[in-house]
């Protein structure tokens, strides 16, 4: 008979009874599952290949990319780039990709409200800033809100990212 704090679920006192009970099985379970781990592993291992070729074939296939646009003029090579609506999902990713992918020298990101911190979450979750080190000034004294990357975080660029205040149909705003 299950003991007291076992009663109310027939099922659970079951279950409970039947791995104390058969621990053979419970054992057999136990080796399927480090044998499909060993398989997963073995199947990792075998597609890492692959997957390198893939990576190499999306870098050239970038560095075409960048090379088409540079002949054509319009690479962001050593520009500023000001993305709007930072804060919200397609901004804040195409700050990430702009940080991550281009040679841009600093990608702006304007968000609308630089009062609160949470204004930034998607913003800082997209592009790495929440594993680095933030500053903010109090409002009276800066609006503005730097990050430094970590020497781990050198890929994000972040050093290139800066967030200013501003609305897009205010050419002060955008100005600066």
């Amino acid at each position: 008979r299950a003991p007291p704090h076992w009663r109310g679920s027939s099922s659970s006192a079951s279950v409970v009874v039947r791995a104390s009970t058969g621990s053979s099985e419970a054992d057999a379970l136990e080796q399927r599952a480090a044998e499909v781990r060993r398989e997963i592993e073995a199947l990792e291992k075998a597609m890492e290949p692959e997957r390198q070729k893939k990576r190499e074939e999306q870098e050239r296939q970038e560095a075409e990319r960048q090379a088409a646009l540079e002949r054509q003029g319009m690479s962001l090579d050593g520009r500023t780039v000001l993305v709007v609506g930072a804060n919200g999902d397609v901004g804040s990713r195409v700050a990430r990709a702009l940080l991550r992918t281009t040679p841009a020298k600093e990608v702006r990101a304007m968000v609308r409200s630089a009062g609160r911190i949470e204004n930034f979450g998607k913003l800082s979750y997209e592009t790495g800033a929440e594993d680095g080190q933030g500053t903010i000034d109090a409002v009276w004294v800066s609006r503005d809100i730097s990050f430094e990357a970590t020497p781990e975080m050198k890929p994000y660029r972040l050093d290139a990212l800066s967030i200013i205040e501003g609305d897009v149909l205010d050419e002060d705003s955008v100005r600066r």
